[in-house]
């Protein structure tokens, strides 16, 4: 009160007082905003470079999903590749065993958050089991790590034929 009352002495005062509220809203246009932009990524792939690392064997059951040598470097990338995955899951009808290759994937750590959400969200959307391999050790232990804080289990083998053997487990 004490500052108010100094302030309406000086030339810097604006009591904010406006007679109809079209001005106050007006002014309060003018004022700058505090919140945060919001962070637009540009994704770093097209929908080409999805389709040649997504496969799908009907008579196995089994949706093939190639992450070798693939950066995730933000959200962006992580929900562009997971869009596509769910609209040909969706178009397929059916869910699948998920047989995931991660030779030399890198998973940024502001992706991780969007990763992990997008995969467990499809996991139980569309997922009979899901069977990881050949992950590398520094993604082999995020994984590992942020498994065990979510509750589930990782299901991670170090060779595609190891994988493909624990799905056969996993079917009967």
């Amino acid at each position: 009160r004490r500052q108010i009352e100094r302030d309406a002495e000086t030339e810097r005062f604006d009591p904010n007082l406006f007679a109809d509220r079209d001005s106050a809203l007006a002014r309060i246009g003018k004022l700058p905003s505090k919140r945060r932009k919001k962070v637009q990524h540009k994704v770093d792939y097209t929908a080409d470079d999805f389709a040649r690392r997504l496969s799908f064997d009907p008579a196995a059951q089994i949706m093939d999903v190639d992450f070798s040598n693939f950066i995730f470097h933000h959200s962006g990338d992580v929900n562009a590749f997971y869009d596509f995955i769910e609209a040909r899951i969706a178009e397929t009808g059916r869910p699948w065993y998920f047989l995931v290759n991660y030779e030399n994937c890198r998973i940024y750590e502001e992706a991780w958050v969007s990763y992990a959400s997008r995969g467990k969200r499809l996991n139980l959307a569309s997922s009979l089991g899901s069977v990881r391999y050949a992950p590398g050790s520094e993604t082999e232990e995020t994984i590992r790590m942020r498994a065990e804080s979510q509750d589930f289990r990782p299901n991670i083998r170090n060779t595609r034929e190891a994988a493909l053997a624990r799905i056969a487990e996993m079917k009967t």
